[in-house]
């Protein structure tokens, strides 16, 4: 199962995606607690059962749910929802032929759902079959057209998948033009435009800049904002900005590796080796699978010697 946001690997029920440092976006229940059946005694277990999955889901108890949902539609086998909910679970397990034939009979059941299509398109984003996202991102543009997230759903292929920038700008503008107050949508924006101007020839990263103080005038508590600020400027050269965005939003969530690391990178630039050491070797002790760390710490270490791959990639 892969961020939405960013295409990092997420474990089942991650919170916080550990690429991008966005608040892990798999997918979600198709409804909230699924209903408890349509009536009939047969339906009526159904729902009951579908409501102990969802109990399961929140234990992170997959499996189990998957089983619990299989006999709900044992019961009562013409509810999408219940199968689209089973679909999740299988995405979340990873399970993503099987999570597409839940999402796909979800489909067959209500062709008009766009949530069922959102759904499945994310799950072929997993699978990395982009265009097969793109379609049916776009069936549910067109079946609810002013569902904001869809377009931004769209918009994180082609601008962290694809690298079609222009595509990216369009869609995540209508997403803000559909919800205006909505900082995740400017902060998707920024990082467009950012990305965009650091593939171009000439690179102006004063479009981004505004997304992301827009962002950040909308949710200013909210930590991998100011992380991905400070990416930009890091990108622009301006390395003490770079550094007070990463210490903002260590400061703001102290938990996370990648705001360590991002500052630590700064300070190795600065030559500060004693306070790169320091954040290297925190880091590590928040993601001790991260290897690359060790190497950043010996680097330190030895004051710069030793030569390593960059540490950021696109998010």
């Amino acid at each position: 199962m892969k961020c939405k946001n960013c295409s990092e690997e997420l474990n089942a029920g991650a919170k916080f995606c550990p690429g991008c440092d966005t608040k892990a976006e798999a997918g979600t229940k198709p409804s909230g607690k699924p209903a408890p059946g349509n009536g009939g005694v047969q339906q009526d277990k159904a729902g009951k059962l579908a409501q102990l999955a969802d109990e399961q889901f929140e234990n992170k108890q997959y499996g189990d749910a998957v089983k619990t949902l299989s006999k709900a539609i044992e019961l009562d086998p013409n509810n999408a929802e219940y199968y689209a909910f089973r679909g999740l679970a299988y995405q979340i397990l990873n399970d993503y032929n099987n999570a597409l034939k839940d999402y796909s009979k979800a489909i067959q059941l209500e062709p008009k759902n766009a949530k069922y299509y959102e759904a499945r398109g994310d799950t072929y984003r997993d699978m990395e079959d982009y265009n097969k996202a793109l379609t049916d991102y776009s069936k549910a543009i067109q079946l609810e057209p002013k569902n904001a997230k869809y377009y931004k759903a769209r918009g994180n292929i082609y601008n962290i998948d694809l690298d079609d920038y222009d595509k990216a700008l369009a869609d995540f503008s209508k997403a803000i033009e559909l919800d205006l107050g909505n900082a995740e949508y400017y902060n998707a924006r920024a990082t467009a435009h950012r990305d965009k101007s650091n593939n171009s020839i000439i690179r102006d990263f004063r479009k981004a800049f505004a997304d992301h103080e827009k962002a950040i005038e909308l949710a200013p508590e909210e930590a991998f904002y100011y992380y991905h600020r400070g990416h930009t400027y890091r990108l622009k050269g301006d390395n003490h900005k770079a550094l007070a965005d990463f210490s903002k939003a260590i400061e703001l969530n102290p938990d996370h590796a990648v705001f360590y690391s991002s500052r630590g990178e700064i300070y190795k630039k600065l030559k500060d080796y004693p306070n790169a050491l320091a954040d290297f070797e925190r880091a590590y002790e928040l993601d001790p699978s991260d290897d690359e760390l060790l190497e950043l710490i010996d680097e330190a270490k030895s004051g710069g010697k030793s030569g390593l791959g960059k540490l950021f990639g696109k998010k």
